[in-house]
């Protein structure tokens, strides 16, 4: 069973790509747990908050990953580490270790080619071109396999199910 992630910086179709393959593909969509988290009403104080959000991202996975078939995750443990250097200056080992750990089949990067859609938990409109390219570069470094997703809504889902029907054949 395989696990494919969607991932970016913020406002740049992430979710609505992850929601669009889940549909077309007929495969689990596991959500973004933080976006969960925050939307409670809960804040990110210290990286060890980024920690115990990628550990229940995990067991979201885990157990769509119960049901038999491969799933589409909206997210992955790539943003999480960009959200700690960003904001806390480091990255805590044991978020590093759960990166290196937790690997998908193939990741599905979001350009920020798409205009900023404002949001209560958004907070960097400014930077997406300079985090972007922290996502490739984070790809690179872990030998992760990925796919880069640009253009507008339905181009971006063409491609991404061009290159998922590839993967899964």
């Amino acid at each position: 069973m395989n696990r494919y992630s969607i991932t970016g910086p913020e406002s740049s179709g992430k979710t609505t790509l992850a929601s669009q393959l889940s549909f077309s593909s007929q495969l689990p969509l596991v959500e973004e747990y933080a976006r969960t988290f925050l939307s409670l009403g809960n804040v990110i104080d210290s990286a060890r908050d980024l920690i115990l959000l990628a550990q229940r991202q995990i067991e979201l996975e885990n157990q769509a990953m119960q049901m038999g078939t491969d799933i589409i995750c909206d997210t992955d443990m790539i943003v999480l580490n960009i959200w700690s250097q960003d904001k806390f200056g480091f990255v805590p080992q044991a978020l590093t270790a759960l990166t290196n750990h937790h690997r998908y089949t193939h990741t599905f990067v979001c350009t920020p080619d798409i205009p900023w859609a404002p949001d209560p938990l958004r907070v960097n409109p400014f930077d997406r071109e300079r985090l972007f390219q922290e996502y490739i570069k984070m790809l690179k470094l872990i030998g992760s396999p990925f796919t880069i997703i640009e253009g507008d809504g339905p181009a971006r889902t063409a491609i991404g199910m061009q290159i998922l029907a590839h993967i899964r054949d």
